[in-house]
């Protein structure tokens, strides 16, 4: 058994030592996270997600770890100090800080199942307190394991659903799935770059920067082995060829239309068990129909059951009126919404109120000039540029509704696109939505940091689709992969 303490960093998990056993450079391996307190434990497992790397050490090669997912830096955020114990097949992690002597249940699962239930109790907590146990060192613990398997771990835990995102952007769609310990991120993908940036910075390293015409391709990417057969694929292609002011035109006019083809053709190549693909509602309606009905065709060829439905925020739990269609597929079951009737009752005041100076993104503004901030100032809550006196309107002034428009403090916000254009303005003062206000709206914490430029900030929130909206989709697609089989359904042909 080899000992090691490493000191921690918030860039992630690393650290090497040498290389033998079933821990050896090029073996698989796997890890779990196990709470209270945090520990990791690394173990070998043949079809584990990580392959060993390796480091240099003299003139041979010693084992390297390095995990840098959101998890992981969640679990060794507290850690002044990383006690590392290595065995022949497993490695736990621990804070050095933390007694070495844990508690071990000598009971089977099943007993202690029954035991829990016999005693009315809700968590395991309140198992140990009831419960006779021993105590031993590490080193006894990690030396009476026997070798365990990913795979036999897993039994003894709640479903895990591995997840493929496309056209991923600032990862807010993502965000209620990564933070939902039954789904695990395998890859994401954008061609934006401030973007992705934000999307590591919160949900982590999966996401690639590229173009979507050579994701999972024969000569493109992703060339990790480990992506293939997600049991979910989600995503939002660009909803410009469908936007109100493109939908008299024909989609061949929009190159962006060809988006939508590409994500179905990677939902034919990878074969999730469920898709969710989200867009404005005009999908639905684009050309008459006819693009959906493609959509649903292209699905129906592979064996999906499809359905459609528009959703929109404050309906679901969230703080505006954005709309979004979502298109849900299932080749495992039925595919079917949740009835949504009931409006939240939240406002863009209970939203707005929550930010403070503890937020990222709080100076995150775009100031006005001393004549846009006079015109904002004739504008009433709910009101927009029709409020404006005539003589100090612009020549230029678009006509649209939401120009000039201010925030109703006791009303849903309207849909947030990029809100420095219109301008939309904040409901008690003459000035536009910082970052952090915007990020609000859409229903994200105070800790979700908006990476770039300020214009790309703005963009990024303005393009997003919001939380409250995203766990609704969550929620689908768990109904879905938690249903049975419908039969009947075509068994998709098409290859990899």
């Amino acid at each position: 058994m080899t000992e090691k303490t490493i000191k921690s960093s918030r860039r992630g998990l690393t650290f090497s030592f040498p290389s033998e056993g079933k821990l050896a450079v090029g073996n698989h391996y796997d890890y779990i996270i196990e709470r209270a307190p945090f520990r990791i434990r690394i173990i070998a497992a043949e079809n584990g997600r990580y392959k060993m790397s390796r480091k240099r050490s003299g003139a041979g090669w010693n084992s390297l770890v390095d995990l840098r997912g959101r998890d992981v830096l969640d679990a060794i955020a507290s850690m002044q100090k990383i006690s590392i114990h290595i065995g022949e097949d497993e490695i736990l992690v621990s804070d050095a800080c933390v007694k070495t002597a844990v508690k071990v249940i000598r009971f089977p699962r099943a007993e202690l199942s029954a035991l829990r239930m016999a005693a009315g109790l809700d968590d395991w907590s309140a198992v140990n307190s009831v419960l006779d146990y021993t105590q031993i060192t590490l080193d006894e613990y990690l030396a009476s394991r026997e070798p365990v398997s990913i795979q036999t771990v897993q039994k003894d835990l709640a479903d895990v659903y591995t997840m493929v995102s496309l056209f991923s952007g600032a990862g807010i769609l993502d965000w209620p799935f990564a933070k939902d310990d039954r789904f695990r991120i395998l890859y994401a993908i954008d061609y934006d770059a401030a973007a992705c940036e934000t999307y590591r910075k919160n949900i982590g390293l999966r996401i690639v920067r590229g173009d979507i015409h050579r994701a999972f391709t024969k000569n493109g990417y992703p060339l990790d082995a480990t992506v293939k057969n997600p049991d979910v694929i989600i995503g939002g292609p660009s909803c410009k060829p469908f936007s109100n002011a493109n939908r008299h035109t024909r989609l061949t006019d929009h190159p962006e239309s060809d988006l939508v083809v590409q994500y179905m053709r990677i939902v034919k190549t990878l074969r999730p068990k469920v898709f969710a693909m989200e867009n404005v509602p005009e999908v639905l309606t684009a050309s008459g129909g006819a693009y959906f009905s493609a959509i649903q065709d292209a699905a129906r060829e592979c064996g999906y059951d499809v359905c459609a439905k528009v959703v929109q925020d404050n309906t679901v739990g969230g703080y505006t009126t954005r709309k979004r269609a979502v298109v849900l597929g299932s080749r495992i079951g039925l595919a079917a919404f949740q009835n949504v009737s009931l409006l939240s009752g939240h406002t863009a005041g209970d939203a707005l109120s929550l930010v403070d100076q503890s937020w990222t993104n709080f100076s995150d503004v775009t100031l006005p000039t001393p004549d846009t901030r006079r015109r904002m100032s004739f504008v009433p809550q709910g009101g927009n540029y029709k409020d404006i006196p005539e003589e100090y309107r612009t020549g230029s002034q678009n006509r649209h509704s939401c120009t000039y428009r201010r925030l109703a403090w006791d009303e849903p916000s309207p849909t947030i696109v990029n809100w420095r254009k219109p301008p939309l303005i904040h409901p008690l003062e003459n000035r536009t939505l910082t970052v952090a206000e915007a990020k609000a709206l859409h229903g994200l914490p105070g800790d979700f940091c908006i990476c770039g430029a300020l214009g790309q900030k703005q963009q990024q929130v303005g393009n997003s689709v919001p939380v409250a909206i995203g766990r609704y989709i969550k929620s689908a697609v768990l109904r879905a992969l938690q249903s049975t089989r419908k039969p009947g359904l075509i068994p998709c042909t098409v290859g990899t």
